[in-house]
C-alpha cells in the first residue's frame, strides 16, 4: 500500500516504537554483567521520556518512512531509523535550549528539559538519546513485527547518520551558528550553516529510509538530492516566517522564490520513483504551503 499522509502515519507507528525503544534500554542482558552493572536512573529516564515523547510533528521520521516507500519497501522495516532520527532530533533540541547555547525556556509547548529537570540532567539526557539512537540502528532485533534490515544496511545507515550530525554536519553548523551571532555573515556562510545545522539531518532521514528499504545506489543518490534541497528549503521557509537569517540579506520576496526553486529541484529528484514517491511529494508541498 502506498501511503500519502506520512506525518499521520509517523505519529501512529513511530510513537509506539519510541516507547518500545525506551523500554529496551532498561532490558538487561547476560553479557551486561551482574544486575548492578545495568541500571537506568529514574531521573534520567524521566527526562528522556519528557523530551522524546513530547508532542511534535515527527517530520524527520515521516521522511524516513517516505524514503523506504519510495524504493518500494514495506515502510515498517524503516521504523528503527525513524526512531533513531527522532532521538537525535530530541537530543539536539535539548542541547540547543541549554543556557550555553540558545537559552530557551520552552519547547513544544512545555518547559524545556533543563527547566523541568535541571541543566545537568538535561545535558546527560541529550547525551543518552544520541548514544541510544545508534544502538537502535545497529540492533538486530526489529521494533515491529516486520523483519529487520540486513547487517550491511544497518551499518550503512549508522555511517549515514553519523556523517550527517557530526563535526562536518549538524554540530559544525551549530558551532558556526553560534559564532554568527556576533558577526554579520554573508549569504554563502548562512547557506552553509543552514545546510548543515538543519539540512543534513533531513537529508539523512530520507536516505536512511531508502537504505533500510534496500534501495539501489542510483535510488539513494536521488533521495540524497531530494533531501539536500528539501533540507535547505525547510530552513529558508523558517527564515521567511521568522523574518531572520537569510531573509535579512535577501529580503522576503527573494527568499520565498529561492525556497520554491529548491522545492522544485527536490521534487524533480523524485521523478524516477513514480507513484511510490507520493508521500515524499506531499511532505515537500506541505512545507512550501506554509508560505501561503
Amino acid at each position: 500500500m502506498i501511503h500519502s499522509d506520512l506525518l499521520r502515519l509517523a505519529v501512529e507507528l513511530v510513537n509506539p516504537s519510541l516507547v518500545s525503544a525506551l523500554d529496551r534500554i532498561q532490558q538487561r542482558q547476560s553479557r551486561d554483567g551482574p544486575p548492578t552493572a545495568h541500571l537506568v536512573p529514574s531521573t534520567l529516564l524521566e527526562a528522556i521520556r519528557y523530551s522524546l515523547l513530547a508532542a511534535g510533528k515527527r517530520l524527520r521520521p515521516a521522511l524516513v518512512l517516505g524514503g523506504a516507500q519510495a524504493v518500494g519497501a514495506n515502510i515498517r522495516i524503516a521504523l528503527p531509523p525513524a526512531c533513531a532520527v527522532e532521538m537525535v532530533h530530541a537530543y539536539s533540541l535539548i542541547h540547543d535550549d541549554l543556557p550555553a547555547l540558545d537559552d530557551d525556556d520552552e519547547r513544544r509547548g512545555q518547559p524545556s528539559c533543563h527547566i523541568q529537570h535541571g541543566e545537568a540532567t538535561a545535558l546527560l539526557a541529550g547525551d543518552a538519546l544520541l548514544t541510544e539512537a545508534f544502538a537502535v540502528l545497529a540492533d538486530h532485533r526489529p521494533l515491529s513485527d516486520e523483519p529487520v534490515a540486513p547487517e550491511a544496511q544497518r551499518l550503512q545507515a549508522v555511517l549515514e547518520l553519523s556523517r550527517a550530525i557530526g563535526a562536518a554536519g549538524m554540530i559544525g553548523g551549530q558551532i558556526d551558528d553560534l559564532a554568527a551571532e556576533n558577526q554579520t555573515p554573508d549569504l554563502g556562510h548562512l547557506e552553509a550553516i543552514h545546510r548543515r545545522k538543519t539540512g543534513r539531518l533531513i537529508q539523512a532521514s530520507v536516505v536512511m529510509g531508502g537504505i533500510y528499504g534496500g534501495g539501489t545506489e542510483a535510488q539513494l543518490r536521488s533521495l540524497r538530492t531530494f533531501g539536500a534541497e528539501l533540507g535547505f528549503a525547510f530552513q529558508l521557509i523558517d527564515d521567511v516566517l521568522d523574518s531572520d537569517g537569510i531573509v535579512t540579506i535577501q529580503g522576503s520576496k527573494r527568499a520565498r522564490s529561492t525556497a520554491q526553486e529548491l522545492t522544485d529541484r527536490a521534487l524533480k529528484a523524485l521523478q524516477p520513483f513514480g507513484p511510490n514517491s507520493i508521500g515524499l511529494r506531499e511532505l515537500a508541498e506541505k512545507m512550501v504551503r506554509r508560505l501561503a
